[in-house]
């Protein structure tokens, strides 16, 4: 569902050949031995990716939110759970909503009912498909309020409060682990930046590890080792998120 588009992925491609060829000039000085690098770049992209996704959930749960609002207000105006989805698609629609996402889940939504799905169906489909709990546990209330007898007014605007509370919870943490996040970035940047002091200062003392198998060795070992490093701090800073 969170597919990236081909200019996410051509300037993904680019940053990673980018730093490929920054590998090369630092560690071997020669951009050719950045090949070096490829056995990590599956991971990288996969990381790059992951962080892709993770943003796109973030706007689909905004534009969800957004989308319950208007349904919140048709529903106070005597419409039907099923013409306030509607209503939402159309409000949605206008000129300067920017929805990324949600435009045409509704629309999705929509079709459906008119196949003869039932709209909390639809929502649960549509929460498990995009991986936004809120949306499929919307869809699952809706069902219980429906057979059980409820206010669905006051359930879509608890699903809003609880989407706002997460973000705000999740804003929170993101300031939290900032700093660290900073720290760790600064302690990857400083093997190259010592590199590249020592060249444009004294080259002579590391012009041996630009030289020979043996320095070749070693500076790949060092690559490694940081790489290493990298994926430690990234351990770390999920473990923090996840917590």
């Amino acid at each position: 569902m969170y597919s990236p588009e081909r200019k996410w992925v051509a300037k993904t491609v680019a940053i990673l050949i980018a730093f490929a060829s920054f590998v090369g000039c630092v560690f071997y000085d020669s951009v050719l031995w950045g090949a070096v690098t490829l056995p990590v770049m599956p991971m990288l992209y996969k990381q790059f990716k992951v962080e892709y996704i993770n943003s796109q959930k973030q706007i689909m749960r905004k534009e969800f939110k957004e989308a319950i609002e208007v349904m919140s207000g048709s529903l106070s105006a005597g419409y039907s759970l099923e013409s306030a989805v509607i209503a939402a698609e159309k409000e949605l629609s206008k000129a300067g909503r920017n929805s990324v996402y949600m435009i045409d889940m509704l629309g999705h939504i929509n079709n459906g009912v008119k196949c003869g799905y039932s709209v909390e169906n639809l929502f649960v489909a549509l929460g498990e498909e995009s991986e936004i709990s809120e949306i499929s546990e919307f869809g699952q209330l809706i069902a219980a309020a429906k057979k059980y007898g409820g206010n669905i007014i006051l359930l879509i605007m608890k699903t809003r409060d609880s989407i706002t509370q997460k973000s705000v919870i999740e804003m929170e943490i993101n300031t939290a682990i900032a700093q660290k996040s900073l720290e760790g970035k600064i302690m990857l940047f400083m093997p190259f930046g010592i590199i590249l002091y020592m060249k444009l200062t004294d080259s002579s003392y590391i012009d041996g590890l630009y030289q020979g198998i043996f320095g070749r060795v070693i500076m790949t070992v060092a690559f490694y080792l940081w790489f290493l490093a990298k994926c430690m701090i990234d351990k770390i800073i999920r473990s923090v998120e996840n917590d």
